[in-house]
Formats: structure tokens, sequence, C-alpha cells
């Protein structure tokens, strides 16, 4: 097994090859750690910020699963009362920092726009993610 970033890869002779799932978990975790070097504190809360929650959930967008608009720095314990507790204050607070006319773009785009998830398309993502991430540790 070869690793690259947070993921690792089967290898098949020499050249490695990630399966479609595997490329979408790394721009995952990609996503993660970007999100907390560009925003460090939560907008919830100011704390400092320890997951990257999708504001429209992953399940119903694909276009907006790697759009920082859909992107929001939360705590753990925040993100878990937005899930667990259905906690209306998380989004709240979201929409009224980031603006009504954010929100209401967001949710028209989330019908608006779908794209052809595949290994091509997560490797393009791939390689988006790991420049934005160079360029901010550099």
């Amino acid at each position: 097994m070869k690793k690259i970033g947070l993921v690792r890869l089967k290898q098949k002779g020499r050249k490695t090859t990630p399966t479609t799932s595997k490329l979408q978990k790394h721009c995952d975790a990609l996503i993660q750690q970007i999100g907390k070097l560009k925003w460090p504190t939560s907008l919830v809360s100011g704390l400092p910020t320890q997951v990257i929650h999708h504001y429209c959930p992953k399940s119903v967008s694909n276009a907006l699963r790697y759009d920082w608009d859909n992107l929001v720095p939360l705590t753990h314990g925040e993100h878990q009362r937005h899930h667990q507790a259905n906690d209306p204050h998380i989004h709240g607070t979201v929409i009224q920092k980031r603006g009504k006319k954010w929100h209401d773009t967001l949710l028209k785009r989330r019908w608006q726009e779908t794209i052809h998830v595949s290994k091509g398309y997560y490797e393009e993502v791939r390689e988006r993610l790991e420049k934005e991430l160079e360029s901010l540790t550099m």
C-alpha cells in the first residue's frame, strides 16, 4: 500500500490506482484540513474550528460538496448540536452572519447545479485542493 496524503491507495505493479471512493475520501479530508486553515475559528462561537460542516448536505448536492460557499467552520459541539439535536441556532447564526442573499443563492444553486461524479472528477478536485493546501502552507 502506498500512502498519498491521508488515504492509502492499492498498488498494481508499479502504478497506484485509487478507486473513486478513495479519491472522494481523500478530497473530503483535504476539505477539512484546508477549511481549518482558512477559517481558524467557528463562525458560530468564535472558538477554534474543529470541523468543516456542509450547509447543504453532501447527500443533497454533489455540486456543492467542495464549494467553499457551502462550507461552514464549527466546533464539534456545534456540529453535534446541529445534527443530533437539530438546534436551529447553528444554521440561524450562519444565515445571520453570511446573509440572506448567501442563503438564497446557495439554496437555488443546490437545485440548479449537478455534477456527474467520476474518478476523473475526483482527480481534478484533488489536484485543485492540493494546490490550495500548498498555497496555504507555504
